[in-house]
């Protein structure tokens, strides 16, 4: 599987985890020792750019 490939497999997977969650659960960092899921979602997704 090209790494590509790879990518858009675990990013539907993400998508997958995240579609029950509401807007609220998005929002800026709770606490020190977790990250919202948007800054997940922005990470890998910018990453992602490396790849093109």
């Amino acid at each position: 599987m090209e790494l590509l490939d790879r990518y858009f497999k675990v990013r539907k997977h993400t998508e997958a985890i995240c579609s029950h969650l509401q807007t609220e659960d998005y929002v800026v960092q709770p606490v020190v020792d977790v990250s919202p899921p948007k800054w997940h979602i922005g990470h890998t997704t910018g990453f992602s750019r490396l790849l093109y």
